[in-house]
């Protein structure tokens, strides 16, 4: 008890160590990709009839998309967007409501058959849903396009990193995806949204060294098996160990860089391990493009999980590799949203998460 005061007094300093006496606006370098307007904004009243495409997604964000007695539910996304208003967040970052990914892109990643069959599922074809019979990954009317939905706002933030519109971006999208493999979808995960935007950067911008750093409390297998041994591509998950997924592949590709954590870790543990194990390999790396699955149930409220971080250790954790990417890649990042199943750890710690992206972001800005 005493530990998490400790954390949140620190937590709260930090969001609020902050010149506010400057009245120099601060130019806005970091993207807020999202498939779902906030719910307490007034609606704009369009200037024309609505496309199909438009009335798809309206529809869509009427009709929420939850998977039965999960914990992966619409909460999630309402808690961060409820922080990120009441902290005057939202006024420092840019939304853009994402489009959804079209299936020649999230063909890069994804096998056309296992697509063509997710798309049939949900379309109710009883021979296609069959094969979806994991309680973790049942497949309703809306799993294709929500997943396509998640899928394009990380397209559309490689994009925007990468034509400099933002130096980083943020995508709060659900279902996540790092569980899900080339034909497989598992753990809430239907479309690995990461491994898609990594392979997507090198397609059409021919990005030649990229990292994808996986800090999730659990292993992204699903990110390891698709960009198994791709060139140019460095992969690095840490985890507790053991915890789902219970079957981890005994030898790691080559470019894929494992850090299994015992029950009980804390931040200051993550960090050494981190300082020790991966901080020269990034180094040496050089990647000119970082991604983030940036799940945040090793926060030490979480049930389902025993790794023991705060909130200011996701903030730390979140600097150091932004201070990397900063050297090496021009501070190019895009973190995407993956797991956080205690709606209020999960708010407090991607708020942190995302202060940190746009205060490295504004002062890049002020000091060009």
């Amino acid at each position: 008890m005493t530990q998490t005061r400790v954390l949140s007094t620190t937590i709260i300093e930090f969001f609020y160590r902050t010149d506010v006496t400057s009245t120099l606006p601060k130019p806005i370098r970091t993207g807020y990709f999202t498939h779902e307007a906030v719910d307490c904004e007034a609606p704009e009243i369009p200037e024309a009839a609505p496309s199909p495409e438009d009335l798809v997604k309206s529809q869509l964000g009427e009709s929420r998309f939850e998977i039965p007695r999960s914990p992966e539910s619409p909460e999630r996304l309402d808690a961060i967007e409820s922080m990120l208003i009441a902290t005057g967040l939202d006024d420092r970052v840019e939304r853009v409501i994402s489009r959804p990914a079209s299936l020649e892109e999230m063909a890069l990643a994804h096998d056309p058959s296992y697509l063509a069959r997710l798309e049939a599922a949900s379309q109710g074809d009883e021979t296609a849903l069959a094969t979806f019979a994991s309680p973790d990954t049942p497949v309703q009317a809306q799993t294709f396009e929500r997943a396509a939905l998640s899928a394009g706002a990380v397209l559309d933030a490689v994009d925007a990193v990468m034509l400099d519109r933002f130096e980083n971006a943020f995508c709060a999208i659900r279902p996540p995806g790092h569980h899900a493999g080339r034909a497989t979808a598992a753990g809430f995960c239907y479309v690995n949204n990461v491994a898609l935007g990594a392979l997507y950067a090198k397609h059409r911008y021919g990005v030649e060294r990229i990292a994808v750093i996986d800090f999730d409390v659990h292993h992204g297998d699903g990110t390891e098996e698709i960009l198994a041994d791709v060139e140019g591509v460095q992969f690095f998950s840490l985890y507790q160990w053991p915890l789902y997924p219970q079957t981890i592949a005994e030898v790691a590709p080559g470019n894929a860089h494992r850090l299994p954590l015992p029950a009980g870790a804390t931040g200051q543990d993550v960090m050494a391990k981190i300082e020790e194990e991966w901080a020269p390999i990034l180094t040496t790396f050089s990647p000119d493009l970082v991604f983030f699955s940036a799940g945040f149930d090793a926060h030490t409220e979480e049930k389902m999980a025993q790794l023991k971080l705060g909130e200011a250790d996701f903030a730390a954790l979140t600097r150091g590799f932004l201070t990397l990417a900063r050297q090496v890649a021009g501070g190019r990042v895009v973190s995407v949203l993956e797991g956080g199943y205690n709606v209020r750890s999960l708010a407090r710690s991607a708020l942190a998460h995302l202060n940190t992206l746009v205060r490295f972001a504004e002062e890049s800005a002020t000091t060009a």
